[in-house]
């Protein structure tokens, strides 16, 4: 039974393991206990094993990004407008770390802290990572526990399994934060990647990227993604929601996808011939292609499955509110096929 190796230490001397997960003839994955972050997430094309998520080498260049690199974000993720919400009587203020905004579950989030791994018979078992929030952290209500399972259900396909139980109402929403890119070539960029998307409408965002309230359809628009395209076409064109960082929307999936079903995005690189499609039970997707530190400008799209933005505040939208005795429970899945074997 192992828990991993070693990775490194943090500024404060807290040790991070790293463990793997993968089965013969399919995907590689390397995931950390610091922020239950997947450092590698490698898939067999005609070349060999090809790197599908940017990331960084060293474990302080984690500690110090401010980019969300393949981490796990919540309490809740995207942005809340004025860092507050409202529960019954009482106000909660959660830290302010955008602006006056709430962005990705705060300062540190689940994202910086260390997760408990447990233990594997084998590189193939599924890998359990689990981390307790205690009442008050980050100004959210409650204790929060959390639990992720990464698995393999097939040589070619990454599920990863969110539950959250509270012993307080907190509104929950939790996601990895997986930048991709198909084909790292050097100094490339991944404009040539196609990206397709099944969604309808998608919720319009104001200048802080906060959601409105409204839903705009896509039709006729840059965002109309059911037939994918070039990234380098998409970011070509006008809209006033495409903004000055680039894309970064979110897309109110279609009622047929799911985890079984159609799949809410698909990504593919022509020149390694792999293709990756996302499944989730969420009813959102959001896609952001701008500047990754990680990488050169257009290195990565970051593909997050979540709920709707900043549902506290939004009456009209689903509540993101869990309870004292309720479970809450997402799956995402990540297939790969090289399409250059079809």
């Amino acid at each position: 039974m192992s828990r991993g190796k070693v990775f490194g230490c943090l500024a404060d001397g807290v040790k991070v393991h790293s463990m793997t997960l993968a089965k013969r003839g399919g995907l590689s994955v390397e995931v950390m206990t610091y922020g239950a972050t997947l450092r590698s997430l490698k898939a067999p094309s005609a070349e060999g094993l090809v790197e599908t998520i940017v990331g960084f080498e060293r474990l302080s260049d984690y500690e110090a990004d401010k980019t969300y690199q393949a981490c796990i974000v919540g309490r809740t993720v995207n942005r809340l407008r004025q860092a507050s919400f409202r529960c019954d009587d009482a106000v909660w203020q959660v830290t302010r770390n955008e602006g006056p905004n709430h962005l990705h579950g705060g300062a540190k989030g689940l994202s910086r802290r260390v997760w408990r791994a447990d233990a594997r018979p084998s590189d193939e078992a599924p890998l359990v990572l689990r981390y307790v929030s205690p009442a008050g952290e980050e100004g959210y209500p409650g204790v929060l526990a959390v639990e992720v399972t990464l698995s393999l259900p097939e040589a070619m396909m990454l599920q990863i399994d969110y539950k959250a139980e509270v012993d307080a109402p907190c509104p929950v929403d939790l996601t990895h934060h997986l930048y991709f890119n198909l084909d790292q070539t050097p100094g490339g960029d991944l404009l040539d990647h196609s990206l397709g998307i099944r969604g309808d409408e998608i919720l319009q965002v104001d200048e802080a990227c906060l959601a409105t309230g409204l839903r705009l359809p896509v039709t006729d628009t840059l965002f109309d993604l059911h037939q994918p395209q070039p990234l380098s076409a998409i970011l070509s064109r006008k809209h006033p929601q495409l903004t000055q960082i680039g894309l970064n929307q979110s897309w109110v999936l279609g009622a047929d996808t799911g985890l079984d079903t159609a799949p809410a995005a698909t990504l593919y690189a022509p020149r390694s011939g792999l293709e990756m499609a996302l499944y989730t039970d969420q009813p959102c997707l959001q896609a952001y292609a701008g500047l990754s530190r990680a990488v050169a400008a257009w290195g990565a799209v970051a593909l997050e499955p979540q709920g709707f933005i900043d549902a506290v505040s939004q009456p009209a939208f689903p509540s993101p509110w869990l309870k004292p005795g309720q479970v809450y429970r997402r799956t995402s899945r990540y297939r790969f096929q090289n399409l250059g074997e079809v």
